[in-house]
């Protein structure tokens, strides 16, 4: 059975729906206007950047989905540029343990690009040239999307950095909150995002990042609650819950219970691991994939198994070099996982220059051969 991401309607008009808006937003969606939400931008003129965006970024650029644009606050990139076009509809969905995009399955390749609200559209082009067909995001990140109630504050760079990912093929993960929060009602926040970008068919949600990590803990309980809450907005949304290395294999030891809890017991479509970061990482990504997949078909649960953020340099007392890399990425699809991405910081300050400018040597020449390595084109 197939499940793929559909169009629903944002912002539907119901007396639940207006009862968590705030009396101005009411009034500007009885009168029409799209956007709940978006105080930060709602005086933006077309064509201008939003707060904390470089000229050449999404914020404030024009409204998601205009037909025959580059992506939003660049405006010269016709045909929805490299890797796509402004046809393409780039619908994310599921069929058995694959990820699929506009109903075939699809291996997704990946970039950390967690501060999404400082997008820039050469980095999309960049990527979509290089056959990377993902981009994760982080809605609780430094650059926040919400204000600190947990309300989508910057809806429009959102939808616009959604939209120009779309028309290049290029799927969106969101990652919606954090264990270090940085809003007030996370159960709120979660409502806000799936709300937002209900509309956006190559979008899918990692409702907590390392939901076990210290700090404000997230409970398999605690998930499961936000799940229900995202499909009370979105029925058609496809969730997944990340969780830090030794959460669902410790090295080469398997903890069933805690798949069993997100998969079975939180109904997640999706597992999204943070394996161990262990010197040899590269070398035991295909047996670490095998592990899991073997339990969730002894379940019958055979759902897709995506890595999502594995060992980058700089960081654990590890330097991966190129060949490990790419040896890595190469484990986990030949393996069966459903998607890989390159875990960079590259991504995590976006306001200081594009993800190209800040990958170091090794991190350039990884991005230039993953994807030829990946799918041998």
């Amino acid at each position: 059975m197939s499940r793929v991401r559909g169009r629903a309607k944002r912002c539907p008009v119901t007396s639940r729906s207006l009862s968590r808006l705030r009396p101005a937003c009411v009034v500007l969606l009885l009168a029409g206007m799209a956007g709940c939400g978006e105080d930060p931008e709602a005086a933006a003129p077309a064509g201008a950047t939003g707060p904390g965006s470089t000229a050449s970024s999404g914020a404030g650029g024009s409204g998601a989905g205009a037909a025959g644009t580059g992506g939003a606050g660049g405006g010269s990139t016709s045909g929805g540029g490299a890797g796509g076009s402004s046809e393409a509809t780039t619908a994310f969905g599921i069929a058995g343990d694959a990820f699929t995009v506009d109903g075939v399955p699809t291996f997704l390749l990946g970039v950390s690009y967690f501060d999404g609200r400082n997008w820039h559209v050469e980095d999309l082009d960049g990527l979509a040239a290089r056959q990377f067909n993902l981009v994760r995001i982080w809605l609780d990140w430094t650059s926040s999307f919400y204000d600190p109630s947990g309300t989508i504050a910057y809806g429009r760079t959102l939808l616009d950095l959604a939209e120009a990912c779309r028309k290049r093929g290029i799927v969106v993960d969101a990652t919606l909150l954090d264990t270090d929060l940085s809003v007030a009602d996370p159960d709120a926040a979660v409502r806000s995002a799936i709300q937002t970008l209900a509309a956006q068919p190559n979008v899918f949600f990692d409702l907590v990042n390392e939901h076990d990590h210290a700090g404000n803990t997230f409970s398999h309980d605690d998930v499961a609650a936000l799940a229900v809450s995202a499909r009370q907005e979105n029925p058609a949304a496809l969730l997944t819950v990340s969780s830090q290395g030794g959460h669902i294999v410790d090295d080469l030891t398997l903890a069933p219970d805690n798949i069993d809890a997100e998969i079975v017991g939180a109904g997640l479509d999706f597992l999204a691991p943070h394996l161990s970061r262990t010197p040899d990482f590269y070398d035991k990504t295909d047996q670490r994939v095998a592990l899991v997949k073997e339990h969730l078909a002894a379940i019958g649960k055979p759902v897709p198994v995506y890595l999502q953020e594995e060992a980058r340099r700089g960081h654990s007392g590890l330097d991966p070099t190129l060949e490990q890399f790419l040896q890595a990425a190469g484990e986990a699809k030949g393996a069966g996982a459903a998607g890989w991405v390159f875990h960079t910081d590259a991504g995590f300050d976006l306001a200081a220059g594009t993800f190209f400018d800040q990958l170091d040597d090794v991190e350039k020449a990884t991005v230039d051969a993953l994807g030829a390595s990946v799918f041998g084109r």
